[in-house]
């Protein structure tokens, strides 16, 4: 699979248009919403064409060094296949096509999707075994309720989201029976323009992991790769700011609104389609921290703004983990549980109890585990790394340990060693090893961590 020209990590972005369509293929979208639209990208839209699609399929042929391609389309996909096999025949071996969009005699009315729905939805009521006919339910809801637009909207969301059409096909026989309450239910989550306006308070911005990059067992060759890139841009960066860039030109990091620069930084993760879909919220309220909530508005920092009793009002500012100052984890008579290698609390957890269970004196113990206060701002995450990295040296020098670690498996590498042989996953592991020593001295320079520190106990 490949991102098509405006979309994936460098989409096009026109909120309002987005917020127009909602989660629907079937809403006509104003025609001043596309024209503004087309304003906000400017001249380079002309760039952004089926044509260029194709051209670009047929230089990610000849990149990949293959004679012919089998081309997968879905929906506008569909389209987009034909038009490579209709420009470049003998580049294509098979053409598989779903959900067609023809090239010629597009019917507005949608009649084709029409026509089909009953055949579909006896098709998945078979597949379910259920014993009664979708079609003559659809039939008796829309006579009774008046609502066949917005029923054919849901289905065809229904048919991208989940195509077995399991969570629709009781609600559905259910209203038929009488009883459209889990229908209306079904209806009322489909997205749509009301559903999608949102203003957001942000009292400053942060900076988000791709949650690809975390991914265990099968996928462990990205973790290592990612941690490779962290040891290579540590050891290169001159500064935090430049840090920061590369790893954001790497896509490593991300944050939400790029031209908005971003002073904290949690840890936290966003997936592809998360950061996509929080990028579509447009009112963004920078006004410092939420004072107070009234009937009719909301006391900032800096300024106030407007709202109503009709507005719902929800507080996402809780700390997910636990915000405290370094102690050493084990003391007299008790354990003070804190992160010791960065982004893994489960592990750190059971790496904590291992310790304690195979270990009798605490000074050795704090040694292998020493605290790794979560990060808050964008000038403590070097430090973070560069103690993760001290860290997992030392465990390499205590077998008992270092074995319990590749056998975990809440350790994200746990699965590594499997794919030990993969020519990726070795140039990982010596990019990281080429990089990691320089990398930690120049982060703990940049964080200004002292390597003596007694709470550490390095």
């Amino acid at each position: 699979m490949f991102d098509q020209r405006g979309t994936g990590a460098g989409a096009l972005r026109c909120p309002r248009l987005q917020a127009a369509a909602g989660g629907s293929d079937l809403t006509p979208v104003p025609p001043a919403t596309v024209a503004g639209c087309a304003r906000e990208i400017g001249p380079a839209r002309r760039y952004f064409s089926t044509p260029e699609t194709v051209v670009d399929i047929e230089a990610l042929r000849v990149a990949l060094g293959a004679g012919r391609l089998t081309v997968d389309g879905v929906s506008y996909g569909s389209y987009v296949a034909e038009r490579y096999a209709l420009t470049y025949p003998r580049r294509v071996a098979r053409l598989v096509l779903d959900s067609v969009v023809p090239q010629q005699g597009v019917d507005p009315l949608y009649l084709a999707a029409i026509q089909a729905t009953a055949r579909v939805l006896r098709d998945a009521c078979a597949q379910q075994r259920c014993r009664w006919d979708p079609a003559a339910d659809v039939r008796a809801v829309v006579e009774a309720e008046h609502n066949g637009p917005q029923l054919l909207n849901a289905l065809v969301a229904e048919s991208v989201a989940v195509p077995s059409f399991l969570e629709v096909l009781g609600p559905l026989h259910d209203a038929a029976a009488g009883h459209p309450q889990a229908l209306d239910r079904f209806l009322a989550a489909i997205p749509t323009y009301e559903s999608a306006s949102a203003d957001w308070v942000r009292p400053r911005d942060a900076w988000f992991h791709d949650r690809a990059d975390f991914q265990p067992l099968e996928q462990v060759g990205a973790i290592m790769a990612s941690i490779a890139l962290d040891a290579e841009v540590g050891a290169q960066a001159g500064d935090v700011d430049e840090l920061f860039g590369r790893l954001e030109e790497s896509g490593r990091l991300a944050r939400i609104d790029p031209s908005q620069p971003a002073t904290m930084y949690r840890s936290t993760m966003l997936s592809a389609r998360e950061l996509q879909a929080l990028r579509q919220i447009e009112d963004v309220v920078r006004l410092g921290r939420a004072l107070l909530v009234e009937a009719d508005r909301i006391v900032l920092e800096q300024g106030e703004v407007e709202t109503s009793q009709d507005v719902l009002h929800v507080d996402c500012t809780a700390c997910g983990l636990r915000d405290a100052p370094a102690v050493p984890i084990f003391g007299s008579g008790r354990i003070a549980l804190q992160q010791v290698r960065d982004t893994s609390p489960t592990f750190n957890a059971a790496l904590t109890a291992f310790v304690e269970s195979h270990l009798d004196d605490d000074a050795d113990k704090n040694r292998l585990c020493p605290p790794n206060p979560y990060p808050t701002t964008v000038g403590e995450r070097p430090g973070m790394m560069s103690r993760t990295w001290r860290a997992e040296r030392r465990w390499r020098n205590v077998p008992d340990l270092q074995a319990w670690v590749w056998r975990s498996r809440l350790n994200l590498l746990h699965g590594l060693p499997d794919h030990a042989a993969e020519p990726a996953v070795q140039a990982a592991i010596k990019r990281y090893q080429a990089h990691v020593d320089t990398a930690i001295e120049r982060l703990e320079q940049f964080s200004g961590t002292e390597r003596s520190s007694t709470v550490s106990a390095v």
